[in-house]
């Protein structure tokens, strides 16, 4: 299999809830169908929807673009309540949704990579640092919202970039540059990973917009330098 030849699923906002937070929010004895969907609620106020997936440990993913509904990096959003069709619940905490490379076992061997490891992919032209983890087929699962910043389709496929290596973010290595290593009004994800593929920094200056998704990433990171 080639590595440059990567089905993609593009993952959007979803919810996990054990069977009693199931009847709780679509009623006693409900059985999933597997298309139901709750809404987000903060403070009174509809903000997204998400996916529901049934599991043993409650979660809460959110994709980029609906982090930005919210108007704060993932790190700041709170009280979030789901609502379904016969109640309320308090949401658990809201993570991002991170990118996932599934290999077999035979592929992932003869890549040489490992479970859990970090490796990288490029999506259109961009950048998605994933994390390896068996599966039955070769798959990338990533963030919906890259659709958008990618200009993708449904038929676009990944590829995979061996030998980059990810140096952690206290590696002594990874100098802040001198100058802002980018001048666009619009900081993106994008960006942001491309500042730490390069081992460089961003110095956000004043009249530069950076989006939630690109500050939640780079606060992950710590790529953004203080201006």
């Amino acid at each position: 299999m080639q590595p440059d030849a990567i089905l993609i699923q593009f993952v959007h906002s979803h919810a996990v809830l054990t069977g009693e937070m199931v009847e709780a929010l679509f009623g006693e004895g409900y059985g999933l169908r597997g298309s139901e969907r709750v809404e987000l609620l903060q403070r009174g106020k509809l903000k997204a929807m998400a996916d529901v997936v049934p599991g043993e440990a409650p979660a809460l993913f959110l994709d980029a673009a609906d982090c930005s509904n919210f108007g704060k990096s993932i790190l700041g959003i709170k009280d979030i309540r789901l609502r379904g069709p016969k109640g309320f619940l308090p949401a658990p905490k809201p993570q991002r949704i991170m990118a996932v490379l599934e290999l077999p076992a035979g592929l992932m061997a003869a890549w040489k990579l490992s479970e859990g490891q970090r490796t990288t992919t490029a999506v259109g032209d961009v950048a998605v640092r994933a994390t390896v983890a068996l599966g039955e087929t070769m798959c990338l699962r990533i963030d919906r919202s890259l659709v958008f910043a990618g200009g993708l389709d449904e038929t676009a496929t990944a590829q995979w970039i061996p030998h980059v290596v990810w140096a952690p973010a206290d590696d002594a290595s990874a100098t802040p540059s001198e100058q802002p290593n980018t001048t666009k009004r619009l900081i993106t994800e994008n960006d942001v990973r491309r500042a730490r593929m390069l081992r460089k920094r961003i110095r956000v200056q004043d009249g530069q917009i950076v989006t939630p998704a690109a500050r939640t990433l780079a606060e992950e990171l710590g790529v953004f330098e203080e201006s």
